[in-house]
């Protein structure tokens, strides 16, 4: 008589039944050839971009000794320093994950990229919010 009832849903066990291997046909094709060599230039050109200019910025800040005094460009080039990091980072992996062939580069690494691109985003972030702090 004493005896409780409890039933644990969870949600995204409902929508997606975990337990399901999935088949291969079940995922999705590689992308194409001609699709992989335009997004590869496409985020080429982005992080080139990207690169140069976060490189332009630390530089810049770092060469004028009155650039230096102000705290509002030393969270600039913090924020400037995790998006270069992002951009080294991240595009190499965007690129891998578009070949959807799956991860090709051994446990440690992945673990110190996932942990690189996650430090830099949170940095990035938090140097932004810094920045409207200050301000």
């Amino acid at each position: 008589m004493g005896e409780e009832l409890t039933i644990d849903v969870n949600i995204s066990d409902i929508i997606y039944d975990w337990n399901k291997s999935v088949t291969e046909a079940e995922r999705l094709p590689p992308a194409t050839s001609l699709s992989i060599i335009s997004l590869s230039l496409l985020f080429f050109i982005i992080g080139a971009v990207g690169i140069a200019g976060n490189l332009l910025v630390i530089f810049a800040i770092l060469g004028d000794q009155r650039m230096r005094n102000s705290v509002t460009n030393l969270l600039i080039m913090n924020l400037a320093l995790s998006d270069l990091i992002i951009m080294i980072a991240c595009i190499p992996d965007i690129i891998q994950f578009i070949e959807n062939k799956g991860w090709r580069l051994g446990l440690p690494l992945c673990k110190a990229l996932r942990f690189t691109e996650v430090f830099a985003l949170y940095a990035s972030v938090m140097t932004l919010v810094s920045v409207c702090l200050e301000r």
